[in-house]
């Protein structure tokens, strides 16, 4: 898989040339060895990772470093990690759980570069925009104007192409049919205890993992006081204080803040779930916002661009960010190489759009539509080490 040093110092031996092997990947070597693991068909991948090679030789050239960049294909993410640990490939694009797993089985020898960057929302990059985007009290405030409570705003999911961000939220979301009289035209995550909601499998992130993460914290009195309804009977439920919420698989204890999980087979059979007032489930978890991307913008279907998507549904509750992939690099890589490869990423992807074919933002939006890089914050990642590391405890 990682072959092309190993079969370059080959050659090298049997040549007997000691010029070729200094332009191998060796340690004294400037060819950075780029990993990249195919989100699609890992011939198309690889093609595009071999065109945007140059682009990256150049951009590092021009801010004044001599490195040349290689590409390859790993077959998947543990090898892409296993690669970097073993210093057999220098840099990777690893996704963030990929990243946090690196950081806790193989301290020390993994760090990050850059967050990519993706277009946001309207809703979270200008108009309500959360100081701290983990904060209970930003999240709730944009729920809130997804919702039109909030100085009659009107969210219709608009993207933002200008103001990148780097990581999304998974949101709980019900049909308004599952509101009743007494619920005073709202929905509170506590309606939803002893119910059944919607998710996807156990290794979806916005789909399980993060809202699972989301409920846990319920255990926090702060927490609870801003997502329970002011007058919930179970915000002072001592389970639930030492507990947090759970989703189960079985008939669900409301005593014990259980929530009954419905296995559900992708987004687009979330959202039609979303959009049935005579569903058996109370709502769904999905990434925000299905509503927009599975109805409001699809084409030739019933919902597209029908303000019911979003009229006719309730935002509940939203999860503490879920941070993009990652550009990783083996912790050894020196300190030139490392600013000789952000230099070449930064300059690439700005490098004309991503309409625009053969130039770099154009290659690397259709490789991982990723729009941009942000400096890489390791902290940003302990949500996904904490998953992590539960998921070990569990097996």
């Amino acid at each position: 898989m990682f072959s092309r040093k190993h079969s370059c110092l080959l050659v090298s031996v049997l040549a007997i040339g000691t010029v070729a092997l200094a332009s191998c990947g060796t340690s004294s070597s400037n060819e950075i060895e780029v990993v990249f693991v195919p989100s699609r068909d890992a011939t198309t991948l690889g093609s595009l990772a071999d065109e945007l090679a140059p682009i990256l030789d150049e951009q590092a050239k021009a801010a004044g470093y001599d490195y040349t960049f290689h590409m390859s294909v790993s077959t998947s993410y543990s090898a892409a990690t296993t690669a970097l640990t073993s210093g057999t490939a220098d840099v990777a694009f690893l996704t963030g759980s990929s990243y946090a797993a690196a950081t806790v089985d193989y301290p020390g020898k993994v760090s990050l570069m850059f967050t990519a960057e993706r277009d946001g929302y309207k809703v979270q990059t200008i108009d309500y925009p959360a100081t701290d985007p983990k904060s209970d009290e930003g999240r709730h405030t944009q729920v809130e104007a997804m919702n039109g409570e909030i100085d009659d705003y009107v969210y219709r999911g608009e993207q933002d192409s200008t103001n990148p961000a780097d990581s999304y939220n998974s949101i709980l979301i019900a049909n308004k049919g599952k509101m009743t009289d007494a619920d005073g035209g709202k929905l509170y995550i506590d309606d939803f205890i002893g119910n059944s909601v919607g998710i996807q499998g156990p290794q979806s992130g916005a789909g399980y993992l993060y809202p699972k993460l989301f409920l846990a914290s319920m255990k926090d009195e702060a927490t609870r006081e801003i997502w329970f309804r002011p007058d919930s009977p179970y915000l002072n439920n001592s389970y639930i204080a030492e507990n947090g919420l759970t989703i189960v698989d079985g008939t669900p204890d409301a005593s014990k803040g259980e929530i009954q999980g419905v296995s559900l087979s992708g987004y687009d059979a979330a959202f039609t779930e979303a959009m049935n007032p005579d569903s058996d489930l109370m709502g769904v978890w999905g990434f925000m916002d299905i509503r927009y991307a599975n109805g409001y913008s699809k084409s030739g279907t019933d919902y597209y661009q029908n303000d019911e998507v979003f009229t006719d549904t309730y935002t509940v509750a939203m999860t503490n960010p879920i941070f993009n992939d990652t550009i990783s690099y083996r912790s050894d890589l020196s300190s030139d190489a490392v600013a000789a490869t952000k230099a070449a990423f930064l300059g690439a992807v700005k490098d004309g759009s991503k309409t625009e074919e053969g130039t770099g933002a154009y290659l690397i939006y259709n490789i991982y539509s990723h729009t941009g890089y942000a400096e890489g914050v390791d902290s940003n990642y302990d949500d996904e080490r904490t998953i992590y590391e539960e998921s070990k405890t569990e097996d």
